[in-house]
C-alpha cells in the first residue's frame, strides 16, 4: 500500500493544500486549535519548526480531504 502524500508534506505544503481545497486561514487555525498568524507563518516558511501537534493536526485534516474527495 502507497504512502499517503500527507506524509510526505511540509507544513507549508500542508496548509497549501488545504487552502487550495477552500479553507481559509481561519478556519485552518480553528481546526488545529492555533491563531491565523501561526497558520499564515508556516505558510510562508517563517514558522521553521511547529509543535509536532500541529503537524500531526494539519495532516489529519489532509488526509481526511483526501477521503472526502476520493469519496466523491
Amino acid at each position: 500500500m502507497a504512502t499517503p502524500a500527507a506524509f510526505l508534506q511540509k507544513p507549508d505544503e500542508l496548509v497549501r493544500t488545504l487552502i487550495r481545497a477552500g479553507w481559509s486561514q481561519e478556519a485552518i487555525a480553528s481546526s488545529i486549535d492555533a491563531t491565523q498568524p501561526t497558520v499564515s507563518r508556516i505558510l510562508s516558511g517563517r514558522h521553521k519548526d511547529p509543535r509536532y501537534s500541529v503537524v500531526e493536526k494539519l495532516r489529519q485534516l489532509v488526509l481526511n480531504l483526501d477521503e472526502f474527495t476520493v469519496a466523491k
